[in-house]
């Protein structure tokens, strides 16, 4: 954080640059608080709230397991050397939504129903189900 912040004391706010690794360090401050993220940028230098939703977008989420969250998982799991650290919690939760479709050009496809990742119907979607380690 204060490498990027003296990296960038001089430059104007169209020639700071930034690592993924700091662009990443920003998504997680703007999603615990949007709020909190403007007021932390008004006091250090920060990428834009822009920049932070282009790299969100940039992640690659999808209905099923995700391959690359069960890579990370894999990995973190090997790191982990003290019993203290090898406790693990599978929570999960189910949110309501409200029907409707939609067009995702990115993904090429018509949003809003059942999707199970393997197989998906016709019915309309009205909730999802989310499971986090």
């Amino acid at each position: 954080m204060v490498e990027m912040q003296l990296r960038n004391v001089n430059k104007s706010v169209y020639g700071r640059r930034f690592t993924n690794k700091e662009k990443n360090l920003a998504l997680s401050f703007y999603k615990q608080s949007p709020a909190l993220y403007l007021l932390m940028k008004s006091l250090l230098i920060l990428s834009s709230v822009t920049c932070v939703k282009r790299q969100l977008s940039k992640i690659e989420l999808d209905t099923g397991i995700n391959s690359n969250v069960a890579e990370v998982l894999r990995a973190a799991a090997e790191e982990m050397q003290d019993d203290k650290e090898n406790t693990l919690v599978l929570m999960w939760d189910e949110a309501f939504l409200s029907s409707h479709i939609w067009y995702d050009m990115n993904k090429d496809k018509i949003m809003g129903f059942e999707d199970f990742g393997n197989k998906r119907t016709s019915f309309f979607t009205d909730h999802i189900l989310t499971f986090m380690i």
